[in-house]
């Protein structure tokens, strides 16, 4: 587990700026991003917000499911992404 950790913690920043775009596709009514405390807690708030604006839009999803999509497996610790997904995952 700590394994997993640290390396989401390592790419947090990516991780943040990925999930926030998508939130910011979502609608222009989501709300302002204050810090969560740290760079992890940072980037998956972001995340959380952009699976909550999906399921709004698309139907009620399992959130666990739909946040390892929406960060291409990142959240699950998938070493190295598997090959169906996208290849931008890599760079996150």
């Amino acid at each position: 587990m700590r394994r997993r950790l640290r390396r989401l913690a390592s790419r947090a920043g990516a991780l943040r700026a990925a999930a926030t775009d998508w939130l910011s596709q979502s609608g222009p009514s989501a709300p302002p991003l204050e810090p969560a405390g740290s760079p992890l807690a940072d980037a998956l708030e972001p995340v959380g917000r952009a699976v909550a604006a999906a399921s709004s839009r698309l139907g009620p999803r399992p959130p666990w499911p739909a946040a390892v999509a929406l960060t291409g497996g990142l959240v699950a610790s998938w070493d190295p992404p598997p090959a169906c997904l996208p290849p931008w995952v890599a760079v996150l």
